[in-house]
């Protein structure tokens, strides 16, 4: 069952149309490899509750995902909520012209949101099974580009994983996308957290 969530001030009108949707957990690797090996999609503790991952997935993950992941993980830390994030690109050879480690403009969104990109060095890294088989929730950051992409190189998750509507550069310009992918952050993060109050 999907619900949407309300989104208000003066970008409603554009997100009225993306859908945002409950979490549903995913189908974890169940390898014995892979719960053993030790790395950043590992489940960790959080009190008695270990620490669930959300996905952020866009084409090169140098500017949608990655602003997105940090910012939610900013703002989990300081709701205290059990989530944490990742993100992946789809088609990683695509950003090949892209230069350095992550995009200025998801660095400036976030250092005027008051956030430190603690993964600011880190190179974008391309997506593998395993990294959709141990997250809990994945969002494709626009439908329009990335599920053509899902069904061409994860064809079994395609219809698994939820799509925003964000669109890249140029077409939609950056103060708008990232105010956008804020929004949706935001309801996301809601949700977990009502999730998690409930029990």
């Amino acid at each position: 069952m999907r619900a949407s969530h309300p989104i208000y001030g003066r970008h409603a009108n554009r997100l009225s149309h993306i859908q945002c949707w409950l979490p549903l957990t995913v189908m974890r690797a169940q390898h014995p490899a892979d719960a053993l090996e030790l790395n950043s999609f590992s489940e960790r503790s959080l009190g008695h509750e270990a620490v669930k991952t959300t996905l952020f997935l866009c084409t090169g993950n140098y500017y949608r995902s990655r602003f997105a992941e940090e910012l939610f993980n900013h703002r989990a830390a300081q709701a205290g909520i059990n989530w944490q994030a990742q993100s992946r690109a789809l088609a990683i050879e695509r950003g090949i012209n892209n230069v350095g480690p992550l995009s200025p403009l998801a660095l400036r969104g976030l250092t005027i949101r008051g956030v430190s990109a603690n993964g600011r060095r880190r190179p974008p890294k391309q997506c593998a099974i395993l990294d959709l088989e141990n997250a809990d929730y994945i969002v494709a950051l626009n439908e329009v580009e990335h599920r053509s992409l899902m069904r061409e190189r994860f064809p079994n998750w395609e219809s698994r994983i939820h799509y925003w509507g964000i669109e890249d550069l140029p077409v939609l310009p950056a103060d708008e996308a990232l105010a956008l992918i804020d929004a949706q952050v935001e309801a996301l993060l809601t949700s977990f957290r009502r999730r998690q109050r409930a029990g």
